[in-house]
């Protein structure tokens, strides 16, 4: 089923990679904020497809729910922390 909170964090990762990208235009990215970029990217992927997995299987394994219930909440954080090192 398709939901609201799909679009937002489509939305959030876009926004993400936009600023990301004009930031690098404006100043090469050190080493540690690659490093950020790196972890949040993988946190929002494991966001994807754990919903996907949910999405295809209902009956998912519950290791897979407890993933899709904390992985939005690291991508979160660690969003933030990607976007005050480069702001």
């Amino acid at each position: 089923p398709f939901t609201i909170h799909k679009l937002a964090g489509l939305a959030a990762g876009i926004l993400l990679a936009v600023i990301v990208y004009k930031t690098h235009q404006a100043a090469p990215l050190g080493p540690i904020e690659i490093a950020a970029i790196v972890v949040t990217v993988l946190f929002f992927a494991g966001t994807v497809v754990a919903g996907a997995l949910l999405s295809i299987n209902e009956q998912a394994s519950a290791i897979i729910l407890r993933l899709h219930q904390i992985l939005p909440v690291l991508s979160l954080l660690s969003a933030a922390g990607t976007l005050y090192l480069l702001l």
